[in-house]
């Protein structure tokens, strides 16, 4: 786990869905037919690609901001305490934790800024700070 006072060297969000080929199709349906949803995926992505906003808000972290399916992860974060997607993840150079729960990217309602504001306030209560070399 990660200790309070700890410098976040990058961010992971984990979507909800799974990197496959059958995984990204699967996820399509289901969300056209209201069975499958991700409020990460809804943060960064319109029906078809990337979203602008997302990019922008990306882009203006301190910090590289990288997404990954739930089936491309790492057993160290699948091992995370109370890990459950979609999530964000910060990681500093010796440990990982989880900083954002499904519920707090839920609370966004698909807004981009939010997200971003919700990660800053998040590191600011878990006394974490950010390395200056992103």
């Amino acid at each position: 786990m990660c200790e309070n006072h700890g410098v976040i060297t990058k961010l992971i969000g984990v979507y909800d869905a799974d990197g496959t080929w059958w995984g990204e199709v699967s996820y399509w349906v289901g969300s056209l037919f209201g069975q499958a949803h991700c409020s990460l995926c809804e943060i960064t992505h319109s029906r078809w690609r990337r979203r602008a906003d997302w990019e922008e808000c990306r882009l203006g972290l301190p910090v590289e901001f990288a997404t990954r399916h739930r089936d491309e992860v790492t057993d160290v974060i699948i091992n995370l305490p109370d890990v459950k997607f979609p999530c964000v993840i910060a990681q500093t150079a010796n440990s990982s934790m989880v900083l954002l729960s499904p519920e707090e990217i839920a609370s966004c309602s698909g807004s981009a800024s939010a997200l971003v504001a919700k990660i800053e306030r998040a590191v600011q209560e878990k006394g974490m700070s950010w390395s200056s070399t992103p």
